[in-house]
C-alpha cells in the first residue's frame, strides 16, 4: 500500500485529534472548519478508513485513528529534528575543513 498524502493534511488530523473538536482545532491551525474537515476526510480517503468517530457530540479516535494519529505524529517529530540534525552535522563538518 503507497500513500501519497500532504503533511500538512497529517498536522490538521493531529490537532482535530488533540482537541477532539473541528472548531477549536481550525482555530488553532487559522483554517475554516470545513476546509479542516476537508483536509482530515483526504486523510481518510487516503487510507481508506474513517479515522474519527464523528457520531457522538465529542470527537473521538477510531482504532485506525489511534493507529494513525501515534505513526504521524512520531513522524512528524522525526520530519521536525532534521533541520536540527542538519545543522549539527553542518557545525561538525565546518570544524574539520
Amino acid at each position: 500500500m503507497e500513500f501519497h498524502m500532504e503533511i500538512r493534511d497529517l498536522e490538521y488530523f493531529i490537532e482535530v485529534a488533540n482537541h477532539k473538536n473541528f472548531t477549536k482545532a481550525a482555530l488553532q491551525v487559522h483554517l475554516s472548519q470545513t476546509a479542516l474537515s476537508k483536509a482530515v476526510k483526504k486523510v481518510e480517503n487516503e487510507l481508506g478508513f474513517e479515522i474519527l468517530d464523528r457520531s457522538t457530540r465529542e470527537l473521538k479516535l477510531t482504532d485506525t485513528g489511534e493507529v494513525v494519529y501515534h505513526q504521524a505524529t512520531k513522524a512528524l517529530s522525526v520530519l521536525k529534528d532534521m533541520p536540527h540534525l542538519l545543522g549539527d552535522l553542518m557545525k561538525n563538518t565546518l570544524k574539520y575543513l
